[in-house]
């Protein structure tokens, strides 16, 4: 009984255009992202430089203890591209 009353409400005349405009943009909002190529995490098809050090307070450890030979080794490795590295405070695009 609750539902089709709220139903009656919102499909009144004058709540019509305003759940429509709502109707739209959630779909919308949906159905565009995936449609132009969006992702979840942007920086997912660069390559990661310190995994091997572990979990992710593991690889700010490792940053902290030898940043500049980490530098040093995504320049030498990724030599054609940027790659990613773990930071002390957030994860970086090199």
């Amino acid at each position: 009984m609750a539902v089709t009353q709220v139903i009656e409400a919102l499909t009144t005349p004058e709540r019509l255009p305003v759940v429509g405009a709502v109707v739209v943009a959630v779909v919308a909002a949906a159905v565009v992202p995936p449609l132009i190529g969006l992702r979840s995490d942007p920086l997912a098809a660069f390559p990661h430089l310190n995994t091997e050090a572990g979990s992710e307070t593991k690889q700010r450890a490792d940053y902290m203890a030898r940043a500049a030979a980490l530098y040093a080794e995504g320049y030498r490795k990724f030599t054609e591209g940027a790659f990613r590295l773990t930071t002390s405070r957030r994860e970086l695009l090199s």
